[in-house]
């Protein structure tokens, strides 16, 4: 079994190293591995900014081989988010070619002038049901956008608002009530051979 979807410390989510990581992917008995650090890792920052993430993870994904390369297959990789905000990180990425798999996710996106990141917006009683309805119908819009116009090799987390609007601050959320938008994203997926 290989895990895909790993992020280090050179993330803003991360405080793991890349030899906590490896060890525990050994200990858990896993094949291989795929580091994948957000890019861009805020909307605040700079094509080279995010260049030096991608040089700092491809020297330690070079050491690990070294070090654990006869017991665990380590790959270098990228998740590319927000794609409808960064357009141009998508496509400075994609070009590089050292990277072995590219995650497409979403986070945050605009509706209008509003910046919408579920982890920041308050879900609570003091956001309608309608305006949580309409969050998560342009959450799967910008999902499949990213779908059809991205060059990655997985999307990831389908479900990423519902962690905190279900999770975080308990709201109701009825996921039939997207299948329409979620059947379209699957069928974009199978179509472009993308996990």
């Amino acid at each position: 079994m290989f895990d895909t979807h790993i992020h280090t410390k050179n993330s803003h989510d991360s405080k793991q190293t890349i030899d906590e990581v490896c060890l525990s992917s050994i200990e858990k008995g896993l094949s291989g591995i795929c580091i994948t650090n957000h890019i861009p890792s805020s909307h605040n920052r700079c094509i080279k900014e995010d260049l030096e993430v991608i040089k700092k993870d491809y020297e330690d994904v070079l050491y690990a081989r070294q070090k654990y390369g006869d017991k665990l297959k380590i790959y270098l990789g990228a998740e590319l988010a927000d794609y409808s905000i960064s357009k141009d990180i998508f496509e400075s990425m994609q070009e590089k070619e050292e990277l072995d798999i590219v995650l497409g996710s979403v986070h945050g996106f605009y509706i209008g002038n509003e910046e919408i990141h579920f982890s920041r917006d308050i879900m609570d009683g003091n956001v309608s049901d309608e305006t949580i309805d309409e969050r998560l119908k342009e959450y799967f819009n910008q999902i499949l956008l990213t779908a059809k116009e991205c060059d990655i090799d997985t999307l990831s987390h389908l479900t990423y608002p519902l962690r905190y609007i279900v999770g975080k601050y308990k709201r109701n959320v009825d996921i039939n009530d997207y299948i329409n938008e979620i059947t379209q994203i699957f069928s974009t997926i199978i179509e472009r051979n993308i996990a």
